[in-house]
């Protein structure tokens, strides 16, 4: 099933986010981020570049949820 994502890539990862909404995608990105340990504080980071892509999500295998979101760390 191939779906619209919002995708960030950071150099050892990257994380698929299944919304419309990138204000949403930010937040989950960031706080990959803060889990990562990549940043202290997740509100004083610089700001991830999000891609829109289509992706086929079935390649993805357990989603993690964030508040009824589906996502992937990659």
């Amino acid at each position: 099933m191939r779906k619209t994502l919002f995708i960030a890539r950071e150099p050892k990862w990257s994380v698929y986010v299944d919304t419309d909404e990138e204000a949403i995608a930010l937040i989950i990105v960031m706080e990959q981020r803060h889990r990562a340990g990549q940043i202290q504080t997740v509100g004083w980071a610089k700001k991830p570049k999000l891609i829109r892509d289509m992706i086929d999500i079935s390649i993805f295998k357990n989603p993690q949820d964030h508040q009824g979101t589906r996502y992937w760390v990659v």
